[in-house]
């Protein structure tokens, strides 16, 4: 009988989808607390997230939540509130609102934040299919800040995917490009 040489792996468990991937060291710092974290805290994060129902949050809960996110002396624009405010928030599909269910505003926030320290951002919208979230410009204090596209997991330095130049100009190309989406589906 020959000597088998048993694998001992490492002790980190892979997952319910068996990743393969190692778990990274910590190799950044909570801009917040100054602990180190590693981007295997960030994917635990959205799994226990992902795997708990989703609740809706109502109008006063969007309202309460965006203001908890804000920044000093950030004002949101007009056309945002009011659509946050509306007991039913318009169908952005294939992209999200991140004030539609209980706890995605949080993380998202936490996730952009942790990721990317240098920048003042506050997301309010992800593409469903990447890991693109829109975030207006925290940095801007006018009423009417640029709303900028984020590559979320990307290293510091390589994030940014584009900008408009307020919310309103996202909104209108948002609604072209989500018909044409709706087209296409409608074609599948």
């Amino acid at each position: 009988m020959s000597d088998s040489k048993v694998y001992s792996g490492p002790s980190w468990n892979p997952g319910p989808f068996g990743s393969r991937r190692s778990p990274s060291p910590a190799n950044k710092t909570d801009r917040l607390t100054g602990e180190p974290y590693s981007y295997d805290d960030t994917f635990r994060l959205a799994r226990e997230c992902r795997m708990r129902a989703l609740r809706h949050l109502t109008v006063d809960d969007r309202l309460v939540a965006i203001r908890l996110i804000q920044p000093g002396f950030f004002l949101f624009p007009n056309r945002f509130l009011h659509l946050v405010a509306a007991d039913d928030l318009p169908a952005v599909e294939p992209w999200s609102w991140l004030v539609q269910y209980e706890d995605d505003l949080y993380f998202w926030a936490e996730t952009v934040a942790k990721q990317y320290p240098a920048r003042s951002l506050v997301p309010f919208a992800k593409h469903q299919d990447t890991d693109d979230v829109f975030c207006f410009d925290g940095g801007d204090h006018s009423g009417d800040p640029p709303v900028l596209i984020i590559h979320t997991f990307a290293s510091p330095g390589t994030e940014y995917r584009g900008q408009w130049t307020s919310f309103d100009v996202w909104w209108e190309e948002m609604e072209e490009h989500r018909a044409a989406w709706l087209a296409e589906q409608e074609e599948d």
